[in-house]
Order: C-alpha cells, then structure tokens, then sequence
C-alpha cells in the first residue's frame, strides 16, 4: 500500500449513464466531503464507471477513516439517479486485488 499513487477505481452501475449530462462522484470522510470527480474525470460505458486518482487526491485521503464513495447522475429529464455509497478502508483503495468495484 502506497500513500500517493495513482488507483483505478471501477464501479459497476445498474443504469446505462453514458448520456447523462452530469455525474459525480464524492469522496467522503469523517462525515466531510474530501473531494468530487466530475463526468470529465470518468471513463463511462453501459454498465461501468471507471476513475483514476491523481497523486494530489489521493493524498487527500486519511488513512484513520473509512472512505465512502457515491456516484450521482442527473438525466437528460432532470431526474437524480444516486447510488448507494461504496465504503472501503483507504488501504483497499490502493491495493486493487481487494477493492470492492460493486457500486
């Protein structure tokens, strides 16, 4: 487990995302928003959202605290879809074996 690196995170959706006009995902910690990806940040298809973190975001993470990760999406009829959050220790994060991609 390296503090600084880089992760690919990948999350499986159950809706096709692809042309909605906004996503997010916000990293929260400690009940506090760390930080939030935008749909720029993704790589989308039909079933899967995949992001990698920068060095600056990872670094943002505390190790002390679990991390929970939510992805919302605003369709094209102004409908919210959110995910229920995806919560890891920050080491899962950076050790892809044992990451939970489920989201």
């Amino acid at each position: 487990m390296i503090r600084s690196t880089t992760p690919t995170l990948i999350f499986n959706v159950d809706a096709d995302l692809r042309n909605c006009p906004e996503i997010s995902l916000t990293f929260r910690q400690h009940g506090e928003n760390v930080f939030q990806l935008n749909k720029t940040d993704m790589e989308i298809s039909a079933d899967q959202i995949s992001v990698v973190l920068q060095q600056e975001q990872s670094a943002m993470l505390n190790y002390a605290y679990p991390v929970e990760m939510q992805i919302k999406a605003l369709t094209t009829d102004d409908k919210v879809i959110s995910h229920l959050p995806v919560v890891a220790r920050v080491g899962e994060i950076f050790d892809q074996r044992r990451f939970p991609t489920d989201g």
